[in-house]
């Protein structure tokens, strides 16, 4: 097997790109357990200088997450789980255009459903979610277990599982059944999205009484935007269900809610909810525009975070036979290219070829962190990697961008 090496001369290479070694300090770790520099993941964001790296062991935390106007990279240590719960509220705001969050690894557990799980709003810089799950765990008729988008420019997720909370169904003379709540929402805000989940709750259960019936309720979106731009690739998106069993019960959510939004989607699932009259697959509402691009999503994982002297290893899959290069940067981008076939996702500083896709469609290759790989000084660094690919260069070749991920690099002494 091809073993890739990234060396201190390719990686010295891409750090000519980066505003300085000090924008990558360094790394505080936070433990539940004690022993560490802190037991709370808020605290050591408190704590924390623009560009500092937080990493996060094994355990369930206060769900307390506010970053507000720096740059901070929140990653779980490799193989850990790591929960947030109860009342959980992870903000991400006030970013300028050249600063930018990671956040890595993190269930977002709504137990006691506070009604925003995470909020991402008023950023002008790139919020990341990569490997992050929002999962409602209590009934309580709100809408629960959802990400918040407002007036971001650029938020990229990958590997993204939300789900909307249940309503409440009915529960006697005197109560209503309540919706399901949405599993993401966006305002006038720009998304690109990789291989993720959205289910919208389903609506509550009627009922009835000799004299009366009660109807169900309606069930979330899966995602719901209203102004800006929307990617979507390897996804889906899925309406929860209407309540029943009493007709006409309210609407099935819709798996894709647009008004005034531009969405492009590439072999992605969007599945109106069930019920008497069921949700849209895509519900287009004035000044939206909906590009379903033909093709395969190409899909790209990396293990992190690792340790300088460890291995990574590099995971694609897509077509068999497609040429694939690795666009490597320590800052992400947003713009479509190449045709419309994707996000560019990563500020380009150097590429590298990585292989061809199997018969399988698919790769892996191991990558070792060469020991000494960051400069003195530096405990931490960060590299976005996106793959590019070449479908059937004996031809006519068409690129693509696959999906993108981010390597994170610790000091080895860490």
């Amino acid at each position: 097997m091809r073993t890739l090496t990234l060396s201190v001369r390719i990686l010295a290479a891409i750090l000519v790109f980066a505003p300085s070694p000090s924008a990558q300090n360094a790394v505080i770790v936070v433990d539940d357990d004690g022993g560490h520099d802190f037991t709370t993941i808020q605290a050591a964001i408190n704590s924390a200088a623009d560009g500092d790296t937080i990493l996060v062991r094994d355990g369930t935390y206060d769900g307390l997450m506010t970053i507000a106007g720096k740059s901070l990279s929140v990653i779980a240590e490799a193989g850990a789980q790591v929960s947030v719960s109860p009342y959980p509220w992870v903000e991400v705001s006030g970013l300028e255009w050249d600063q930018q969050v990671l956040i890595r690894g993190i269930d977002v557990q709504n137990s006691l459903g506070s009604e925003t799980a995470i909020s991402l709003a008023h950023s002008d810089g790139v919020i990341w979610l990569e490997d992050v799950k929002v999962q409602p765990r209590d009934t309580n008729g709100v809408h629960s277990g959802l990400v918040n988008v407002s007036r971001c420019l650029a938020v990229h997720l990958t590997r993204t599982e939300v789900a909307g909370i249940a309503g409440l169904n009915w529960a006697g003379v005197g109560t209503q059944s309540t919706p399901g709540g949405h599993a993401l929402t966006a305002y006038d805000s720009h998304l690109a999205i990789w291989d993720s989940r959205f289910e919208g709750g389903a609506g509550g259960r009627g009922g009835a009484t000799p004299l009366t019936l009660y109807y169900g309720s309606a069930g979330g979106d899966g995602l719901q935007a209203i102004g800006g731009t929307v990617f979507l690739s390897k996804s889906l998106s899925q309406g929860g269900s209407s309540g029943v069993p009493f007709p006409p019960s309210e609407s099935g959510g819709d798996g894709l809610y647009l008004a005034n939004v531009e969405a492009t989607t590439l072999d992605s699932t969007l599945e109106g909810g069930s019920g008497t009259y069921p949700g849209w697959d895509v519900r287009l509402l004035s000044g939206s525009t909906h590009r379903e691009l033909a093709g395969t999503g190409r899909s790209l994982e990396a293990t992190s975070p690792h340790r300088e002297g460890e291995t990574s290893t590099f995971s694609v899959t897509g077509e068999p036979g497609d040429l694939v290069y690795l666009v490597l940067g320590v800052a992400p981008v947003h713009a479509m290219v190449f045709g419309n076939r994707g996000v560019l996702a990563v500020k380009p500083s150097t590429y590298m070829h990585l292989g061809s896709l199997d018969a399988t469609g698919s790769l892996v290759v191991p990558a070792t962190l060469s020991v000494g790989l960051l400069p003195p000084g530096v405990d931490a660094t960060h590299l976005y990697v996106q793959a590019l690919i070449i479908d059937d260069p004996a031809t006519a070749p068409v690129k693509f961008t696959g999906s993108a991920t981010v390597l994170s690099i610790l000091n080895a002494a860490l």
